[in-house]
């Protein structure tokens, strides 16, 4: 079940060398043969001639399992497997930049606070302070909530 509360999703995790293009060609199979990506992240691993992507798609499980042997067959993938919610940990984060001068900084901070974000770069810039705040999802029941996106006080 997805944090939408949705029981079709499955996220997958694809191992693949790092190499140009590795990206654009494991996107582009997707894209050809109409499936939809729902959410996509890309980092390297521990080993800097390889990389990870992580996909959210949405179907059957028949078309899941399709979609895992058709990107199988790509040259630089290494290995494609499904993270079952049962056997990983997911989460959600949100970066928000907000720009606030030295008065309404405190007001934001303790605003921050209330939904439990971190501050995680402050920058003055010609008499403006930018703070990067991360919210993480709050669970309720099978729904994940971003309380944060109310925030408008002090945003431009």
């Amino acid at each position: 079940m997805d944090y939408r509360g949705n029981d079709n999703s499955y996220t997958l995790a694809i191992l693949v060398n790092n190499t140009s293009g590795v990206l654009m060609r494991v996107v582009s199979l997707f894209s050809r043969r109409g499936y939809n990506i729902d959410s996509l992240s890309v980092g390297e691993t521990e080993t800097p001639e390889r990389s990870r992507i992580t996909i959210v798609v949405r179907g059957d499980r028949k078309i899941v399992e399709q979609i895992i042997r058709q990107v199988e067959k790509l040259v630089d993938v290494i290995c494609v497997y499904e993270m079952r919610p049962s056997e990983s940990v997911s989460s959600e984060l949100l970066m928000v930049k907000i720009k606030a001068d030295g008065g309404s900084r405190s007001d934001l901070i303790g605003l921050g606070d209330i939904f439990k974000a971190r501050i995680v770069d402050v920058t003055p810039v010609v008499n403006l302070a930018s703070a990067y705040f991360a919210y993480p999802a709050a669970k309720r029941g099978s729904k994940a909530v971003l309380s944060a996106g109310y925030i408008t006080s002090g945003i431009m």
